[in-house]
C-alpha cells in the first residue's frame, strides 16, 4: 500500500459542485401554477364550475409559494392567466344560468 498524504487545507476536491458562496441556480416554474392554468382551461370543457374554483384555489396557493420563494420560483404570469380565465368562466356560466332562469320564469 502506498501512503497518500491529505490534501492541503485550501485545496478544493476534484468532485462535486464548485466551491463558492452559493452557485447560481436558475429559477424554476412553480408546478402549482401550471396545474392552475390546466384546470382553468379544462373548466371550459369539463365540470365548469368545479374546475374553475379549483383553478382559483391552486392559483392562490401558487402565488403564495412564488412570493415566499424570494425569486427561486417563477410563474406569476401563469397564476394571473389562470385567475383571469377562471373568473371569466365563472362569470359567463353565472350569466347563462341567470338568463335561463329568467326565460323559464317568463315562459310560465
Amino acid at each position: 500500500m502506498t501512503y497518500v498524504p491529505p490534501a492541503p487545507p485550501g485545496a478544493t476536491p476534484q468532485w462535486g459542485p464548485p466551491a463558492g458562496a452559493g452557485a447560481y441556480t436558475p429559477p424554476r416554474t412553480e408546478g402549482t401554477a401550471v396545474a392552475a392554468l390546466i384546470c382553468s382551461i379544462g373548466s371550459w370543457f369539463l365540470c365548469p364550475m368545479i374546475l374553475a374554483v379549483v383553478a382559483l384555489a391552486l392559483a392562490h396557493a401558487a402565488g403564495n409559494k412564488i412570493d415566499a420563494s424570494t425569486g427561486r420560483l417563477t410563474g406569476n404570469g401563469l397564476v394571473r392567466a389562470s385567475q383571469i380565465i377562471a373568473w371569466i368562466h365563472i362569470g359567463l356560466v353565472t350569466l347563462v344560468c341567470v338568463i335561463i332562469a329568467i326565460v323559464l320564469i317568463v315562459n310560465d
